[in-house]
């Protein structure tokens, strides 16, 4: 396949190519209502997430991506929540995916800011599951506490620790051991996916279709709890399996990606 398009970039770690990049996202605040106890929201959440949202992900994904995913037999022994971690190379499959992959577990998704900027969608986004991160160092413990209380109700949460977008890319970039502090301080999995690309048999012009490889789940060490080594170790052995699993797969090259400076090359 002919590239689509090329993008250069200059950094791994904080370069991004997400469509919503300009968006004027607000801030978050450390008050955020992160959790809403109120029953008639509760109800209206769980009516369109199941009852509306979760079938039209599943057909769209299907019709538009050509999903398929594979290796849903690694989550099917976990009986608790647990937090999912995958390249990040969607703008709108992104946050479908997840729902997919937990099925039929609840989802949810640690976004930015800019998912809860849009005026008039952002009770729908968080009912759909979206958990902003806040830009407030006061935000970070309510932040965690949510976290941890959906993984304990049997959800499971979606982490993209690549946190940039760039779509279609095939390869897995650098990321920090952060996140993966979450896992080890609840005591549950940390589960490892990985979405690559496939051509397609027919209307080859067309974006590539997406598989969806989910890895065995990266049990922590109880007595490790959340220290450095720890944190270090879960992240390790998800980056391994993402990179060998994207390195193996013959996928077309849609977007080219390309150093800053090797323009010509």
């Amino acid at each position: 396949m002919k590239p689509h398009k090329t993008y250069y970039y200059t950094d791994e770690l904080n370069d991004d190519f997400a469509a919503t990049k300009e968006l004027n996202a607000k801030p978050v605040p450390e008050d955020f209502p992160y959790i809403h106890k109120n029953p008639v929201w509760r109800f209206f959440a769980a009516i369109l997430y199941r009852g509306i949202v979760t079938p039209i992900v599943c057909l769209y994904c299907k019709i538009v991506y050509g999903v398929r995913i594979r290796g849903k037999k690694h989550l099917r022994g976990l009986k608790g929540g647990y937090f999912l971690y995958a390249n990040h190379t969607q703008h709108e499959a992104d946050a479908f995916i997840p729902t997919l992959v937990s099925f039929p577990r609840r989802a949810y998704i640690v976004t930015n800011g800019s998912t809860v900027s849009v005026p008039g969608l952002r009770t729908i986004v968080q009912m759909l599951g979206a958990i902003p991160l806040p830009d407030e160092v006061k935000g970070l413990r309510r932040f965690s506490d949510v976290l941890k209380t959906r993984v304990a109700q049997g959800a499971a949460v979606c982490i993209y620790p690549e946190a940039h977008i760039w779509p279609y890319y095939t390869h897995i970039r650098p990321f920090r051991a952060g996140s993966f502090a979450y896992p080890a301080e609840c005591g549950v999995p940390a589960v490892p996916y990985v979405v690559t690309y496939r051509e397609r048999r027919v209307f080859r012009k067309l974006p590539p279709c997406i598989t969806v490889q989910i890895g065995a789940p990266i049990l922590p060490d109880p007595a490790a709890k959340s220290n450095s080594a720890e944190r270090h170790r879960l992240r390790n052995a998800a980056y391994a399996f993402m990179h060998e699993t994207a390195e193996q797969a013959n996928q077309p090259e849609y977007i080219r990606y390309v150093p800053a400076g090797q323009e010509s090359a």
